[in-house]
């Protein structure tokens, strides 16, 4: 039987109480007949962040071995806890540390990557039948030094060990699955049964946040069976696989965009890398953007468009047609929605605007392009 490799999330396990819940949830998996299961938890809810602003606190620039440290430890409180609800619930089970379980990292604190997991202390216990529970977002390096995988780094553990074990991989998270629009925006937003990784990658880069991109990047490559569904509401989820990208997969939004003329010099586009920030490169202009900090804080730019804008990017086979963006932008204007920039790239059809239409410009190209690709298709 393959192993399932189980990942919860912070807002999974963000209370003792709905820690207790996942529990249940991770039992009534072993009742099912799933023998061998590992468990991946990341930090409850804030943790990391918090444990992140009182280094701060006590240094301006904090060792980062000491940091890495430091941050590995909300992830060791959140599996300690779900190993004590297992056992006091009478399920044999035993929590390891990323360095107890023999995941090898290498590169830079707060941004190291796996290179390599011995599963050997996991599949024994495993084979005694444990529940193995391992700590997200950790590993150890050369010199046996703590280091941190980065943001949403419990994602790639859970892939990296999906891989080394040869098993499947079920991402559980506050949403059902994958929509076609976040359905906290859009409430009656259809979620995808299936989607390919290339399209659920898409989504991704653009601002979807159900899964790392990296984690999509290498599933995609070892080719990882992967699910994404609800951990507090039952249902089939999202399977993702090699399926056909679609037609129309999404619309995706990322803030905090600064909108620059394309005059970065390599210091400067190195600088914004190693800060955690996103920069693409686009016709006259580069867009750079970062969901951690302020766009105040990450470039020394002065030219720019506009420090307010909102990016909107339509993800599908359809947005190819030239048709379909002319209609969209004609609309648009119809509407008096502005649109201070658009860009096309194969399946991607981004626009910027002012947040503060965001809300309004969603939801009408949200129906008016699930139309426009209808038609097109009859």
């Amino acid at each position: 039987m393959k192993v399932k490799v189980l990942k919860f999330g912070g807002s999974s396990v963000e209370t003792l109480e709905k820690m207790q819940f996942v529990a249940n949830k991770i039992i009534a998996f072993k009742n099912n007949g799933n023998e061998k299961l590992v468990v991946v938890v990341s930090a409850i809810g804030k943790t990391t962040q918090n444990l992140y602003d009182n280094a701060l606190k006590l240094a301006k620039h904090p060792s980062p071995r000491e940091l890495d440290l430091l941050l590995s430890t909300g992830e060791v409180v959140a599996i300690s806890y779900l190993g004590i609800i297992l056992k006091e619930l009478g399920i044999d089970t035993i929590s390891l540390t990323g360095k107890d379980a023999n995941i090898f990292t290498t590169g830079c604190f707060q941004n190291s990557k796996i290179i390599n997991i011995d599963t050997s202390i996991i599949n024994e216990y495993l084979n005694e039948g444990k529940i193995v529970i391992v700590a997200g977002y950790q590993g150890v390096n050369e010199k046996g030094d703590v280091t941190t995988l980065g943001r949403e780094g419990s994602d790639a553990t859970t892939v990296n060990l999906a891989h080394y074990l040869d098993g499947e991989c079920i991402i559980f998270t506050d949403v059902e699955g994958v929509y076609e629009v976040d359905p906290r925006i859009i409430c009656n937003s259809k979620i995808h049964h299936n989607l390919s990784y290339n399209d659920l990658l898409m989504l991704s880069k653009h601002g979807a946040k159900v899964i790392a991109r990296s984690a999509i990047e290498f599933a995609l490559d070892k080719n990882i069976p992967l699910v994404i569904k609800s951990t507090f509401k039952d249902g089939l989820g999202t399977i993702i696989n090699n399926y056909n990208n679609k037609d129309f997969v999404g619309i995706t939004y990322q803030n905090l965009i600064k909108l620059i003329k394309n005059n970065l010099s390599n210091e400067e586009i190195h600088d914004l890398v190693n800060k955690g920030i996103i920069i693409e490169k686009m016709k006259d202009y580069a867009s750079i953007y970062s969901n951690e900090f302020s766009v105040d804080d990450f470039s020394s730019c002065d030219e720019f468009k506009s420090y307010d804008l909102l990016r909107l990017s339509i993800i599908g086979n359809a947005l190819n047609n030239p048709n379909i963006r002319t209609k969209i932008l004609k609309y648009l204007e119809d509407l008096n929605l502005s649109v201070v920039y658009s860009w096309h790239k194969e399946s991607i059809f981004s626009i910027f605007i002012n947040e503060s239409i965001f809300l309004k410009t969603i939801n009408y190209l949200y129906y008016y392009v699930k139309d426009e690709v209808n038609c097109e298709r009859d």
